[in-house]
C-alpha cells in the first residue's frame, strides 16, 4: 500500500497520486485509487467526474455499511484503475480515519489488488493522514518547486524518524524545465523533468524510487 501526501495543499499530490496509480495500472496491475483526504478531495477533478455523496466515508461512518462493491467505481475499460473517491465531506474526518474499520477496509482492498494507493490530506494542516501513515508500506511525500517553504524540511525530516513510519520517497514536483535538475544533497538518488510531454517518464522515475525504498533510505526525485 502507498500513501501519497504532502505538507500543504496546492503542491501536487493529487496529481502524482492519479498519474502513479495510472502508471502502475499501464504495467498490467490490479489497482485501486483511493480518496482520503476527506476535507479538501480533489481527485474527482483530476478525474474530470462529479464527487458523489457516497465513498470512503460512508463505509468509515456507518458500521453496518459492509456493502464495498457499491462503494468501488470500477474502470471503464482494462487500461483503467479503479477508484474508492472520499465520498460525503464529514464532521470527522480524523476520527474516521482512527477507526478500526480503516484498517480493515485497507486489508479487505489488498486481498483484491495487487496495488492500493492512498491520496490522502496534508500532514502540516491536519492529523487525519498520521493515522495511515503505520498502515503503509510507502510514504510518497510531494513538495512543490518555487511553492513550497523550505522550512519545511526539518518536519519532513522528524516525520521520518517516528516510531512505525514507513520508508519515504519524497518527490519534488513543478520544477522549471530551464533549471537545472540538480539536487545537491546526499539523499538525492535520480532527478527529471514533469513537463506535459513527459509526465510518463517521470511517474517511471517514482515508481523506481519507491521499488529502491526497501533499505529504508531517505531518496528525493525532482519531477
Amino acid at each position: 500500500m502507498i500513501t501519497v501526501t504532502s505538507t500543504t495543499k496546492g503542491e501536487g499530490k493529487s496529481f502524482v497520486s492519479y498519474n502513479l496509480a495510472a502508471s502502475y495500472k499501464a504495467l498490467g496491475k490490479k489497482v485501486i485509487l483511493v480518496g482520503a483526504d476527506l476535507r479538501n478531495p480533489q481527485l474527482h477533478t483530476r478525474m474530470g467526474i462529479e464527487r458523489e455523496n457516497q465513498g470512503l466515508s460512508t463505509y468509515l461512518a456507518d458500521e453496518n455499511f459492509n456493502d464495498l462493491d457499491a462503494l468501488i467505481k470500477k474502470g471503464a475499460d482494462t487500461v483503467e484503475m479503479d477508484y474508492l473517491l472520499s465520498g460525503a465531506i464529514p464532521p470527522n474526518p480524523s476520527e474516521l480515519l482512527m477507526r478500526p474499520r480503516m484498517k480493515e477496509l485497507l486489508e479487505r482492498l489488498k486481498e483484491r489488488y495487487d496495488i492500493v494507493l492512498i491520496d490522502s490530506a496534508p500532514l502540516l494542516l491536519v492529523s487525519d493522514t498520521t493515522a495511515l501513515l503505520p498502515l503503509s508500506d510507502l510514504v510518497v511525500y510531494v513538495s512543490r518547486a518555487q511553492y513550497s517553504d523550505k522550512n519545511i524540511f526539518p518536519f519532513i525530516k522528524e516525520l521520518q524518524n517516528r516510531p512505525n513510519i514507513p520508508p519515504f520517497g519524497m518527490v519534488l514536483n513543478g520544477l522549471l524545465q530551464d533549471l537545472a535538475p540538480v539536487i545537491n544533497t546526499d539523499t538525492a538518488i535520480a532527478t527529471a523533468i514533469a513537463t506535459p510531454i513527459n509526465t510518463t517518464m517521470a511517474m517511471a522515475m517514482v515508481m523506481e524510487v519507491m521499488r529502491r525504498t526497501n533499505n529504508n533510505s531517505k531518496k528525493i526525485i525532482a519531477i
